[in-house]
């Protein structure tokens, strides 16, 4: 009888023993998922970040190059003043110029309103993809085919169901 209660004792114990080790792979299984979910919360946020970052550069260097057109044109206009209008070889050449400093600035703002209709065309025309795409994404290990990035934020869905970035549908190249 002392064998059977001993046998039972150890039994009981290795039991209570493989519980607490399930018990704590559990835990830190649990930590982990946590983890993973922390992770790509803060993946995410940073891809967002960066987006508004990327459209914020965007824009200032649009702005930069319009400025640095309008600032040759005014140099060119004002070095015409003061040289004075002869029709000389010299009005002629800043006559070029000025005329290559408008041309470049029109094209830049018409580059620019051709982009911001194209980006708002594509935005009507491609669904947000929701949230069960992207994660089914994710757990596919799917990515753009575009950039190979991952897809999590500002994802949309082409009509024949594949995922792709909207800044990636946007690029002109």
């Amino acid at each position: 009888a002392g064998s059977a209660a001993r046998w039972v004792a150890e039994w009981a114990e290795e039991r209570h023993g493989r519980a607490m080790e399930r018990n704590e792979r559990n835990e830190a299984e649990e930590e982990d998922e946590t983890r993973r979910e922390r992770r790509r919360e803060e993946r995410e946020a940073m891809e967002t970040k960066h987006l508004r970052l990327g459209a914020a550069l965007e824009q200032f260097i649009f702005l930069t190059d319009v400025a640095n057109s309008a600032l040759t044109f005014l140099h060119l206009t004002h070095i015409w003043y003061l040289l004075g209008l002869r029709l000389g070889l010299v009005d002629a050449v800043i006559a070029l110029n000025l005329h290559a400093s408008a041309s470049a600035t029109a094209r830049k703002v018409f580059e620019r309103h051709r982009l911001c209709r194209l980006a708002g065309e594509l935005h009507d025309k491609f669904v947000d993809a929701n949230p069960v795409e992207i994660k089914k994404a994710a757990a596919q290990e799917d990515v753009c085919c575009i950039c190979l990035g991952k897809l999590s934020v500002d994802v949309k869905r082409l009509g024949c169901g594949h995922l792709l970035h909207a800044s990636c549908l946007r690029e002109p190249n």
